[in-house]
């Protein structure tokens, strides 16, 4: 074999392992203590030339941490994205629907009625209406990209999550087919692992930043 290890890093993959499932990262440094050293966190390359077992165990690794990271995702985020999306999305609704009574004939005609003895509180309650109008409407936008923020808005992090989860459905299916013919293959196998390190990452980065949030 003639791979360039550090073509095919493993070092997210890895994490992933160490965070979701520890034992099955603690069974392969068991398995395989010639190769512990790639298989602690943090160690992004080893040797320059890579034996056709440490592609092995690459690929192992990397098919682990991808099932693991589509598993928990499929679990535990999509849901929470789903949930927060649809509660801007009642938000929304709310303050157009306060938009729409703040700004009604009836409120207009009885603030200028001489009969109406609460024009005050008609003109108090249509001022916190506009208020909380304006508030909910500001919220929304800026949690759906509605409005250019430094932050990232729900929208935008459950498409990247999506569009992230195919990625690596397909990487997978690839790696899944092409590793049993790892000889004939070697060269898109690297390609692949590296493929898997990346969407962990970036997976990953999402998932952490939907936790700050």
């Amino acid at each position: 074999m003639g791979g360039l290890s550090s073509l095919a890093p493993i070092d997210e993959s890895v994490g992933i392992l160490n965070k979701l499932n520890s034992n099955a990262l603690e069974e392969f440094r068991n398995q395989n203590p010639e190769f512990s050293e790639i298989l602690e966190l943090g160690v992004i390359g080893g040797e320059s030339q890579m034996s056709l077992d440490e592609l092995k165990i690459r690929i192992k690794v990397s098919q682990i941490s991808l099932q693991e990271t589509l598993k928990e995702t499929k679990i535990k985020y999509l849901p929470y994205f789903r949930k927060k999306i649809k509660r801007l999305q009642t938000l929304e609704l709310w303050s157009q629907i306060i938009v729409v009574v703040t700004s009604s004939t009836t409120i207009g005609l009885l603030s200028t009625n001489k009969e109406f003895d609460g024009k005050e509180i008609v003109t108090i309650v249509s001022a916190v209406l506009s208020l909380l109008g304006a508030i909910f409407s500001v919220s929304v936008n800026l949690n759906t990209g509605k409005s250019e923020t430094g932050k990232k808005n729900v929208s935008k992090m459950f498409n990247d999550l999506i569009t992230h989860r195919i990625e690596a459905e397909e990487t997978l299916r690839e790696i899944n087919i092409k590793s049993n013919f790892i000889t004939e293959n070697e060269s898109e196998l690297i390609k692949l692992i590296e493929s898997c390190n990346k969407t962990n990452r970036d997976i990953r980065t999402i998932i952490d930043t939907t936790i700050l949030n």
